[in-house]
């Protein structure tokens, strides 16, 4: 089993993830952040983060 679930977060978690980081990066490079943050932009990444850290914290 902990075979199974080191197979499934590398090669299915983790590819999964990358999708979405790149566009993030994208999506902040073409739209200027350095510009154009303010506190919506820092409350989207505060709930991605609260997100995330749930199912890890559990794991």
């Amino acid at each position: 089993m902990e075979d199974a679930s080191r197979r499934f977060l590398l090669y299915g978690v983790l590819p999964l993830w990358f999708a979405p980081a790149v566009a993030d990066w994208a999506m902040h490079r073409r739209t200027r952040i350095e510009d154009t943050s303010g506190l919506r932009e820092s409350l989207v990444h505060t709930l991605m983060m609260a997100e995330a850290g749930g199912p890890v914290t559990w794991a």
